[in-house]
């Protein structure tokens, strides 16, 4: 998977399953440290094991437990982060999706084109596809998936932060 836009191949041409498999691709991205967008290769594994933690908790309700990722134990207010900002980026997608479906994309377009602005990918299915460009989406979705695009690549909580009317108001101690 790149994030440059490239692609060698028309996916709209191959089965739906591995179409399907790519789109949840698409939701990772890139791994920690780089400019891909996405949830990230670091946040889906933290998740992963915060969920199996929450299920083994479900069981042994008194049991301390805590998650380690590269040797080391993760600090449960990173973990609340990582947290809170897949709850952020899966309700913009839900929403960016409902706002482009209504500007008459078709569900499936609607939702590659939502998370291939998120995830910083390029092409998409569909209208916005391979071997396609946005140029079908009218204005209103592209500022949609401009503001898309502003969110993937600056991080969430950048921008989400920036746009707080608090941010400007209080003095700075940095």
């Amino acid at each position: 998977m790149t994030t440059t836009g490239f692609a060698s191949a028309d996916s709209d041409q191959w089965p739906s399953f591995a179409k399907i498999i790519l789109f949840f691709i698409m939701f990772i991205g890139g791994c920690a440290g780089s400019t891909a967008g996405g949830i990230k290769v670091a946040r889906f594994i933290l998740l992963v094991k915060l969920c199996w933690a929450e299920l083994r908790r479900a069981i042994h309700p008194r049991a301390v437990m805590s998650i380690n990722y590269g040797g080391k134990q993760v600090d449960p207010l990173m973990l609340n982060t990582v947290a809170v900002f897949f709850f952020l980026f899966m309700a913009i997608f839900a929403i960016a999706t409902i706002l482009l479906s209504a500007t008459g994309l078709e569900p499936f377009d609607a939702m590659s084109a939502a998370v291939a602005t998120l995830g910083s990918i390029g092409p998409g299915f569909g209208v916005v596809g391979a071997t396609t460009n946005y140029s079908s989406v009218n204005a209103f979705g592209e500022v949609i998936l401009i503001l898309c695009m502003l969110l993937g690549r600056l991080e969430l909580f950048t921008l989400l932060v920036v746009l707080q009317p608090e941010f400007w108001r209080t003095r700075k101690n940095w």
